[in-house]
């Protein structure tokens, strides 16, 4: 899975970095076929780290990793891929959808 370019790409849109949050939100996903991967975002950057470490995420994202991918490079939006069952999402609806709105403006 290509996160690391949408990191990239994240910590260098200056119109994103005021919907990040001052405190850390952790988003674990996870696919079939790789190990789980764990999105922290923060006020000031953004960055991801392996899922060693025994924190708690805010919210849960798996699937296929087709599926996964789509929803960080393709148009369509997560709850639309979460609504179609192609994902699952899990975590309260006010993180979920902040998630779901740092996505779509970093595409």
């Amino acid at each position: 899975m290509d996160l690391f370019s949408f990191v990239e790409k994240m910590n260098a849109s200056y119109f994103i970095q005021p919907l990040l949050p001052n405190e850390e939100l952790r988003i674990r996903i996870t696919s079939s076929k790789q190990k789980p991967i764990l999105l922290v975002l923060k006020k000031g950057a953004c960055c991801l780290s392996s899922d060693n470490d025994n924190l708690s995420a805010h919210v849960l994202v798996s699937g296929d990793e087709n599926h996964l991918l789509d929803c960080f490079h393709s148009p369509i939006r997560l709850l639309q891929l979460s609504k179609l069952g192609a994902i699952e999402v899990k975590g309260s609806f006010r993180n979920v959808l902040r998630l779901e709105s740092i996505i779509h403006l970093s595409k």
